[in-house]
């Protein structure tokens, strides 16, 4: 695999400095959105699966997951320390998705409220071919700019921590990274 280009690696580094430095506890807002996501995620994750979640952050959805196996990445290393104490059971690698480092093949592939974070969206999305099989799903949710004013709005307020820069992309924006990084979507 060729270098992580510069501005990626520099990115890479701002996401890590930030999860690092944010809390390791879920807030009540925080866990409440994690459970509803889990809610959906389990109708479409078979019991006996193997899940690999990039960007799991301190494991709090991953931890609500029926999954046979689990397994979690994350740029940051505060947050892997509380993910593995959250789920001792998993296992959890500090990296990037961009940096994907791994030889398993998983059964699905989480990126939650992940892709707005990344250094190189097709990037990441090519990477993941390399741990996945035929029948290998991939389950994503990413905040539409749509939101961005609302997210803005409480940032103002103080009722949302302030966030790194981030990419706001639209459905076809995603679509095309998907087709791009050769993954049939069904959006």
């Amino acid at each position: 695999m060729p270098a992580t280009p510069e501005l990626t690696r520099q990115h890479l580094e701002k996401m890590r400095a930030f999860f690092d430095a944010a809390p390791p506890a879920p807030n009540a807002a925080a866990r409440h959105y994690r459970a509803l996501l889990a809610h959906y995620y389990n109708l479409f994750i078979p019991a006996g699966a193997s899940v690999l979640e990039i960007g799991c952050g301190s494991g709090e959805l991953l931890a609500q997951l029926r999954a046979r196996r689990k397994v979690g990445i994350d740029l940051s290393s505060v947050q892997i320390a509380a993910a593995r104490a959250r789920l001792p059971e998993a296992e959890f690698h500090v990296q990037a998705g961009e940096d994907l480092a791994l030889t398993e093949k998983f059964d699905c592939i989480i990126l939650s409220d992940t892709l707005n974070l990344a250094a190189d969206v097709q990037l990441l999305l090519e990477q993941l071919h390399q741990v996945t099989h035929a029948d290998t799903r991939l389950i994503l949710n990413y905040n539409s700019a749509l939101w961005r004013p609302w997210f803005a709005l409480g940032e103002f307020f103080r009722i949302r921590r302030r966030q790194p820069q981030s990419s706001w992309m639209n459905t076809g924006d995603v679509r095309n990274l998907l087709q791009l990084a050769d993954w049939n979507p069904l959006l």
